[in-house]
C-alpha cells in the first residue's frame, strides 16, 4: 500500500514550494508598499505645511494692509480729508485772479500765495502720512509739488495768455483737476487690499 502522506506530499510539494516563494515575494512587496506609504505620508506632511504657511502669509499680509489702512483712515483721513479739497479750491481761487490781470505784480502775488498754500497743505495734510506710509507720503508730496510747479511755469511763461479762457483752462484748470484726481487715486490705491 502506498503511504497516503507520501502521495499528499508529492502532489502538494511543488505547490507548497510555489506558495513559499510567493510568500517570500509578498515580504518584498510588503516592504515596497511600506516604503511607498512612508514616502506618500512625508510628501503629504510637507505639502500640508507648505499650504499652511502660504495661507498664513497671505492672511497676515492682508491683515497688515487692512491695519495700515485703518490707521491712516483713523489718524489722517477722517479728520483731514477736507484739507485736500480746501487746498485745490484755494489754488483755483488764487489762479482765477490771473484771468483778470496778468501783470507782473499779480503773477508774483498768485505764485507766492500758491507756494504758501502748498507749504500749509504739506504740513497739515501730507506730513502725517510720513509716519504711517513713507511711499505714500513721497507720492502725495510729489503730486502736490508737480501741480504748483506746473502752475508756476504757466504763470511766468510769456507766450501764454492766461486771460484767454481756453488757454487758462488748458494750462491751469485741467491740470488742477487731473492733479486732484491723481492725489485721490494715490489714496485709493493705498486703500486697495488686492496686492
Amino acid at each position: 500500500m502506498v503511504d497516503s502522506s507520501l502521495v499528499v506530499r508529492s502532489v502538494f510539494h511543488p505547490l507548497l514550494c510555489q506558495c513559499q516563494s510567493v510568500a517570500a515575494g509578498a515580504g518584498v512587496m510588503d516592504t515596497i508598499l511600506a516604503i511607498a506609504m512612508a514616502v506618500i505620508a512625508v510628501a503629504n506632511i510637507g505639502l500640508t505645511f507648505f499650504i499652511f504657511k502660504q495661507g498664513r502669509k497671505d492672511t497676515s499680509d492682508g491683515v497688515r494692509k487692512q491695519r495700515k489702512f485703518e490707521l491712516i483712515q483713523t489718524l489722517i483721513l477722517n479728520n483731514r480729508l477736507h484739507l485736500l479739497y480746501d487746498f485745490y479750491d484755494a489754488i483755483s481761487a488764487e489762479c482765477i485772479k490771473l484771468q483778470e490781470s496778468t501783470d507782473q505784480k499779480t503773477k508774483m502775488m498768485v505764485n507766492e500765495a500758491n507756494k504758501g498754500l502748498l507749504k500749509k497743505f504739506r504740513q497739515d495734510f501730507i506730513m502725517p502720512f510720513k509716519v504711517v506710509d513713507r511711499d505714500l507720503f513721497c507720492g502725495l508730496k510729489e503730486t502736490a509739488d508737480e501741480l504748483v510747479d506746473s502752475i508756476t511755469e504757466a504763470i511766468f511763461d510769456e507766450g501764454i495768455n492766461l486771460k484767454h479762457e481756453p488757454k487758462f483752462n488748458e494750462m491751469i484748470s485741467e491740470p488742477l483737476a487731473l492733479n486732484r484726481n491723481a492725489m485721490l487715486n494715490k489714496l485709493c490705491e493705498m486703500a486697495s487690499l488686492e496686492d
